[in-house]
């Protein structure tokens, strides 16, 4: 695959999936907002801590959906009709699997998930059978996830975000009318079951037609089977510190602070999670092609890649987390109320985890399809373990904020050992230039960071709505003066002009 074909797709890819995210984004706060006003915070608060609970319990997959993906690069690149075919043969046996696997392992859970919960008054039983509903829901995902991967390895990631968008969107209305007449939250949770079962089935359907050579009965013989399992291995050591990192947050704070205070801090993360989409799909866009770009490439030329697309996630980490300073606390105001805003420090440590995670979207993603699995879940054992002892020792100290930061440790911490990683056992280079963009990152979003304390946050405007597009604007202008005047005159950034312009000629010429 070319250059070419390469951006196009990758183009494709990103441009359907910010449509998509417009649409599940209000999707999303109408959802939320018809939980709130109708079921109330204690239901939002078990919401977000059991979504928590999922993650870790779905530890059972970690490892299968990125191996499936790394090993199909080649043989699509190739039209290996014959080899796609054994690997999905063999994978869709092992996610049979993985569904069996959670479906126990909720069992297993329920009669201890009440530990985990303060302040709730909810009767026990009740509480047990939402916890299994959202077993369930994971597991018969589980059953379809195979099919998605091959989507998302062949570049057509946009035909899985179209068609979970039009689902989402026709089961909302279900939901909410749901909420507003019979306020049951199992109900909610059953329809939900609903919807993800119907858009599996879709593009279920769907990759059956497309790719209708495929034999699930084929197998691979003995060595590659023990090699594709091997990265199997690998990727889950370094899956389970990921999980541990990122989901656990919820979980410390319902045992050590309260539950209601997980549905308050939930009600940010709706909104920081309307970033983590966009920024999902920017990278849906591109794994394929480093993908592809990893085994057909020089050194030189994918750490030219890398750092072109570093700075492509800093800019648009600025902008995101620009407007989130300026404009989320009116926003907040304006959507639920006074009642529901958190204390700054919260707002700005939350903010700096995820404007770390986006920034290092294209390392991890370099990594994930560079084969470098075994040694890259050593990585990932050090941050987890460092995030769980910071995160619980200042939390004894400092509350809530002490857990985030706990999480920024982690990460800043993986970044340093991924990036030795990569340049050394991938690259054989030297890893200054890579760090030099990093620090160059820092120093931009620190002077945003004392802009928004020290300019923006005294600029006093009288209604929220006034304040949320005012403030919002500011903090977004000064986020792209910064970002372009650290990175004038390189390489990175005229790489992202000439996107900009290929992007603008491609859309006009339609």
């Amino acid at each position: 695959m070319n250059n070419n074909s390469r951006l196009r797709n990758s183009v494709r890819n990103v441009s359907v999936g910010l449509i998509v995210t417009v649409i599940n984004t209000l999707v999303s706060f109408v959802t939320r907002t018809a939980l709130i006003k109708t079921l109330g915070m204690e239901v939002i608060g078990l919401n977000g801590l059991f979504t928590e609970v999922i993650s870790m319990l779905s530890l059972a997959e970690m490892g299968v959906g990125m191996a499936i993906i790394y090993s199909l690069y080649k043989p699509i690149s190739e039209n290996d009709e014959k080899k796609i075919s054994q690997l999905m043969g063999l994978y869709r046996n092992a996610y049979n699997a993985i569904a069996l696997a959670t479906f126990v392992l909720g069992l297993i859970l329920v009669p201890f998930i009440d530990k985990l919960i303060t302040d709730i008054d909810y009767p026990l039983p009740y509480i047990r059978l939402i916890f299994m509903l959202f077993v369930v829901k994971t597991a018969s995902t589980y059953l379809f996830s195979y099919k998605t991967s091959l989507l998302n390895a062949d570049q057509k990631q946009y035909i899985v975000s179209l068609t979970t968008a039009i689902v989402k969107v026709a089961m909302t209305v279900v939901l909410v009318i749901e909420l507003v007449v019979l306020k049951n939250y199992v109900v909610f949770l059953v329809l939900s079951i609903a919807q993800s079962l119907i858009t599996n089935i879709i593009l279920s359907r769907y990759v059956d037609k497309t790719y209708p050579f495929i034999d699930y009965k084929e197998k691979l013989d003995k060595e590659e089977r023990k090699h594709v399992f091997s990265n199997i291995k690998n990727i889950f050591v370094k899956r389970v510190s990921t999980v541990i990192t990122n989901s656990t947050d919820n979980i410390l704070i319902s045992t050590m602070v309260s539950t209601i205070t997980v549905g308050f801090y939930s009600n940010y993360v709706i909104v920081y999670n309307v970033v983590r989409t966009v920024n999902q799909q920017l990278a849906n866009g591109f794994t394929a092609s480093i993908g592809n770009l990893s085994v057909t490439s020089e050194a030189d030329h994918c750490i030219k890649v890398l750092k072109r697309l570093t700075f492509l996630f800093f800019a648009f980490g600025m902008v995101m987390t620009a407007g989130l300073m300026g404009a989320i606390t009116p926003f907040i105001r304006i959507w639920l109320g006074e009642e529901y805003l958190m204390s700054d420090p919260v707002v700005y440590t939350t903010i700096l985890v995820l404007f770390i995670e986006i920034c290092c979207v294209p390392l991890w993603q370099f990594l994930e399809t560079s084969g470098l699995f075994r040694q890259d879940k050593y990585i990932g054992i050090i941050g987890s373990t460092a995030n769980l002892i910071v995160s619980i020792i200042l939390c004894l100290n400092f509350g809530i904020v002490g857990i985030f930061i706990g999480t920024i440790c982690s990460r800043v911490i993986q970044l340093i050992l991924k990036t030795l990683l990569i340049y050394r056992k991938k690259f054989s280079r030297s890893t200054v230039p890579y760090f030099f963009v990093w620090a160059k990152m820092f120093v931009g979003y620190a002077i945003l960071v004392l802009f928004e304390l020290f300019v923006l946050r005294r600029l006093h405007i009288d209604g929220n709505f006034a304040e949320f597009f005012i403030k919002g604007s500011i903090s977004v202008c000064a986020a792209v003066l910064i970002s372009i005047l650290l990175f004038i005159g390189t390489d990175e950034l005229k790489y992202f002009w000439e996107l900009i312009g290929k992007i603008k000629r491609k859309v006009l010429s339609r």
